[in-house]
């Protein structure tokens, strides 16, 4: 049974980052994050994407939004994660933006109800769910870092050379 959801982020702007959020072997939908920081520094309220890394997600209701959404559970230094729909930097406040649809330094056509009911049909039965959020390599290339990752999703691999340092 799938229990993890990855994000790979791809395009990496001063205002954005851009990314594909792939559900079993299947690129699912488009996401949009604020703009993503070295990994020595901290995120800020607003204004940067949280820290790639493994995340818990559950479905509850937000008091925000007004209905039930998926929540990003114990990401350091910050809470109220979510995924929800919206088109630009202004429409997100650290959460993870979904669209079936991208263009430069945007997203459109709403995938939030769509995430929202998959991860709800993987939570059944007490099942846990997690997000992997990656940065792909450009990230690194532009940062100077060195990091390798292979990871297997449910049969075809995605290698990840990020050795750029």
């Amino acid at each position: 049974m799938i229990n993890t959801l990855y994000l790979l982020r791809k395009i990496y702007t001063d205002k954005v980052t851009i990314g594909s959020l792939i559900i079993g072997d299947v690129i699912f939908c488009n996401t949009l994050e604020d703009t993503c920081r070295r990994p020595d520094l901290p995120k800020i309220y607003g204004e940067t994407a949280i820290s790639e890394g493994r995340y818990e997600i559950i479905i509850n209701w937000s008091n925000k939004f007004k209905r039930q959404l998926p929540l990003l559970i114990n990401v350091p230094n910050f809470e109220g994660i979510r995924i929800h729909g919206g088109n630009t930097e202004k429409d997100t406040e650290g959460c993870i933006l979904v669209a079936y649809k991208a263009k430069e330094n945007s997203i459109y056509n709403t995938a939030e109800l769509d995430v929202t009911h998959k991860i709800t049909s993987l939570l059944v039965n007490g099942n846990k769910v997690f997000i992997e959020i990656i940065n792909t390599s450009e990230f690194y290339k532009i940062n100077n870092v060195t990091k390798s990752y292979c990871i297997n999703i449910n049969g075809p691999k995605f290698i990840l050379n990020t050795n750029y340092k």
